[in-house]
């Protein structure tokens, strides 16, 4: 009897954490788009256009600056499809706000 409700407690445990951990992911955070919009130097009313407009992601939201910012620049580097992933989980973690 104990193990069952111990098991039974237990996944309502972690589905607890996996749902608030989805919500957080998708949740819109203020302090991230200014964040994010600090960071790009921009207004955070355009972060937050484009984040909606590219289906409430983060991370597309984050690759979609940067491509822009990278591609208004002079040249591309070689290595820029590299890098670019690598820059864009870089900025995400950095204007992450927990």
């Amino acid at each position: 009897m104990f193990f069952r409700s111990s098991v039974k407690t237990l996944f309502l445990l972690f589905a607890a954490l996996a749902m608030s951990s989805c919500a957080r992911q998708f949740h819109y955070s203020g302090g991230e788009a200014g964040r994010v919009a600090a960071y790009f130097q921009i207004d955070e009313n355009e972060v937050s256009r484009i984040y909606s407009s590219l289906g409430f992601s983060w991370g597309e939201t984050i690759k979609s600056l940067l491509s822009d910012k990278t591609l208004s620049g002079s040249e591309t580097p070689e290595d820029f499809p590299a890098r670019f992933e690598e820059e864009a989980e870089k900025i995400k973690k950095e204007c992450a706000v927990e």
